[in-house]
């Protein structure tokens, strides 16, 4: 259970964010549009992250963690290299085309992932890494959108609870988690509480500066509910200046082969 639930906001968060990368103009609807199209042409960018989570389990003490992330991704062919600080422990991942390498935490070792778990994570970051297609996604929930016109940059905002947005995050899910990593029924038992989405924009060329996320999800199965408390703030910046992102040969040659433990 808490495997599916820190997986599935992980996702959700993700998603969100990359729809992030969006821009606006005149009407809502004309400056979405502008969004997808210069979300298209968006080949690389950096992404700088802080995310705030509240967890609550059955049996469990409530948990709390922050994790802030510095991301570089280019789309095509595509790639990413991550630093993440998760509660004072500092992580860092390649992943590339040829394979996926992680830190371990608190360690100078590296592992690399076997061709299994690259499989699966290549089916998700195809979707996940391609802010046009998320954008697409959320685009039959514009008319809930707010526009807000500034100097340099338009924001567009949405507040809903329960079933507003509750059919795009349980799609997004579903075509962004591993195969058989979420169900039908698991899906029924979300209750998105609270969602509350604003990114914003650059005027001039469409392209994505910042998005705030604050997100209540309640999961109930076998009669227990677990209730997730998720806050996010991200900037982004370089856009299409990464041309390539490779693994240093260092982490290469001395990364040992990563353990399949039970799923």
């Amino acid at each position: 259970m808490k495997r599916f639930i820190t997986m599935a906001v992980s996702a959700i968060a993700l998603i969100l964010a990359l729809a992030g990368c969006s821009g606006e103009e005149k009407s809502l609807q004309d400056i979405y549009n502008n969004a997808i199209e210069a979300s298209n042409e968006l080949n690389s960018y950096q992404m700088d992250m802080n995310m705030d989570m509240d967890m609550s389990m059955p049996g469990i003490p409530a948990q709390k963690t922050t994790i802030t992330t510095k991301g570089k991704v280019v789309i095509d062919p595509m790639a990413l290299h991550q630093t993440m600080e998760i509660m004072g422990q500092s992580v860092e991942m390649y992943y590339t085309e040829n394979g996926m390498y992680m830190q371990q935490p608190g360690t100078d070792q590296w592992v690399k992932a076997p061709k299994s778990m690259m499989d699966q994570l290549t089916q998700m970051s195809q979707a996940q890494q391609k802010p046009g297609e998320q954008l697409e996604q959320l685009k039959k929930y514009v008319e809930d959108f707010n526009l807000e016109e500034k100097e340099n940059s338009f924001v567009l905002s949405v507040s809903s609870s329960e079933d507003k947005m509750k059919g795009f995050v349980k799609e997004m899910l579903k075509q962004n988690l591993p195969n058989n990593a979420i169900n039908d029924d698991v899906l029924k038992n979300i209750s998105i509480k609270k969602l509350d989405y604003k990114f914003t924009v650059n005027k001039d060329n469409y392209y994505p500066k910042a998005l705030d996320l604050s997100m209540d999800l309640e999961i109930e199965q076998n009669g227990e509910k677990s209730i997730i408390k998720e806050k996010i703030h991200a900037t982004y910046s370089k856009y299409n200046e990464i041309e390539e992102i490779t693994v240093p040969e260092e982490v290469k040659n001395n990364a040992q082969e990563m353990p399949m433990g039970p799923s």
